[in-house]
């Protein structure tokens, strides 16, 4: 039987532009992003027919199993463990499809980029992240200046590192309502461009969080209760929302941080090696 285990790192959207052509590979977004040291791992092995588990349940994980059927990998059980929470800006989503997809690439000698792309378009018609992929794939700290995967689309990886704090504010927040509703993605689209470029003149960890903040109250996505934490951050650092999510990404003095926001916090790196196959031993359950 054929086994593999994948590790695919989380993705925070800071700011955000939708874009869609007939080619979904030139579909996505343009952004700034940040890459995850929390992510997901999928352990994949032959199977009689196509099994997926999250976190210990059995899931339709509709992504996920587009993307493997689009490989052909209708005979494969996966078990996904996403270390952070689903539909809270963190990417877990397109991390357990790619991570999935890649073990199954290694498992049936396929080029990586194959299992990238799959999971790419899946997101894009199952209604996820728009291009977490691409940022995934990019690591670190970056810049999607032009939407969709290479050779189509364009990213700059920035020289930023840091520790970072996530946190859980609210309830989830579903991409595929929000981006639904005509008036707020124009919206997002405009004031999208706006805040990117004005990175783009400055880019630093000073002008992200800037934006970021200025993309979420202009936009109208930030929650009263996410804007109320930002507040009480101001002392310790910087912090803003994660896209799309009643969550919030900090940099700073990150003990006084846990102090204001409680028990539903994680802290983590900027992850510069991306998706990759990984020894079982690591997979933490």
């Amino acid at each position: 039987m054929m086994r593999a285990t994948a590790f695919c790192p989380g993705h925070v959207s800071c700011v955000f532009q939708p874009r869609r052509y007939d080619d979904p590979l030139r579909s996505g977004s343009r952004g700034i992003g940040l890459c995850l040291g929390l992510g997901a791992y999928a352990d994949v092995e032959d199977g009689d027919d196509l099994e997926i588990t999250v976190n210990g349940v059995l899931d339709d994980a509709d992504v996920t199993r587009a993307a493997l059927r689009s490989l052909g990998a209708d005979d494969v059980a996966v078990r996904i463990q996403t270390e952070l929470p689903i539909s809270q800006g963190f990417a877990m989503s397109a991390a357990g499809t790619v991570a999935a997809c890649l073990a199954v690439a290694h498992m049936r000698g396929l080029p990586s980029d194959t299992a990238f792309r799959a999971a790419h378009v899946a997101e894009l018609d199952e209604g996820g992240g728009m291009g977490d992929v691409a940022g995934i794939l990019a690591g670190g700290v970056s810049v999607r200046t032009s939407p969709g995967l290479p050779p189509h689309g364009a990213v700059e990886r920035l020289s930023l590192h840091g520790d970072l704090l996530l946190a859980v504010l609210g309830p989830p927040i579903m991409t595929a309502k929000v981006l639904s509703d005509d008036i707020m993605r124009r919206r997002i689209e405009h004031t999208g461009g706006e805040c990117i470029d004005a990175f783009l003149e400055e880019p630093g960890w000073s002008s992200l969080f800037t934006q970021s903040q200025r993309f979420s109250r202009e936009t109208g996505l930030l929650d009263s209760a996410v804007e109320k934490s930002l507040q009480s951050l101001e002392p310790h650092g910087k912090a803003s929302m994660c896209m799309l999510g009643n969550s919030i990404f900090f940099r700073g003095d990150i003990a006084a941080a846990r102090s204001v926001l409680g028990d539903d916090v994680w802290t983590c790196g900027i992850d510069l090696m991306g998706p990759r196959i990984t020894d079982r031993t690591t997979h933490r359950q």
